[in-house]
């Protein structure tokens, strides 16, 4: 009986590790399937650029949902792990860690090398995110007071076809408008006769 009770007991766990190990050859052979998907997804996301942040970023945050690695992006970074850590707490850590890895490397590989370089080193996928949004906000801001400026201080003097001039101030109206500054259609009509009235005697 005691045997038979060692050789059980050996058995079982026998079984058990090779439970662990094909665990880990599934999880394995998931991550580079995942890896594989990531690939020939990337290419459908737009490149990041000075003027497509939204969309971009709704399309790089579309992709990690679908493929369920937004955990990062929802949830903050949990508890280091310690030797009194639970098995709960160990799945969630490595969700949250194999979430953040992929989501770094998605989002790193859809920005241009100019925009990585004067980004700080950030280790968190969402704390990444948020900083590259509020950088490209304060670069609208400022682009924006930039165009509105040149647009209102715009003046004909005479020199050059002023066809092409009205166009350039439409121009810098359009440009606001990406901007999500759009001027009321009298608004404009009264800048641009203000900038022809120097040179201009209107009726």
């Amino acid at each position: 009986m005691v045997l038979v009770n060692a050789y059980s007991h050996a058995d079982i766990t026998s079984a058990q590790r090779k439970t662990v190990v094909w665990k880990k050859f599934v999880c394995t052979c998931v991550d580079i399937m995942s890896v594989g998907n990531v690939s020939a997804t990337l290419s459908g996301v737009t490149v990041l650029s000075g003027t497509n942040f939204k969309t971009w970023k709704n399309k790089v945050t579309l992709l990690l949902g679908c493929m369920d690695l937004d955990h990062a992006l929802r949830e903050p970074c949990p508890a280091t792990l310690t030797d009194q850590s639970s098995l709960e707490d160990r799945r969630v850590f490595e969700r949250w860690e194999r979430s953040n890895r992929i989501g770094l490397i998605i989002i790193k590989n859809t920005i241009p090398e100019t925009f990585l370089d004067t980004m700080s080193e950030e280790n968190d996928v969402r704390h990444f995110l948020d900083t590259l949004e509020e950088r490209f906000i304060r670069s609208d801001k400022a682009e924006m007071s930039a165009v509105l400026r040149k647009l209102v201080s715009m003046r004909y003097k005479g020199d050059g076809n002023i066809l092409e001039y009205v166009l350039d101030m439409f121009h810098l109206a359009g440009k606001l408008k990406g901007l999500k500054i759009e001027l009321p259609e009298d608004v404009l009509v009264h800048l641009v006769l203000i900038a022809l009235s120097s040179s201009i005697q209107l009726v």
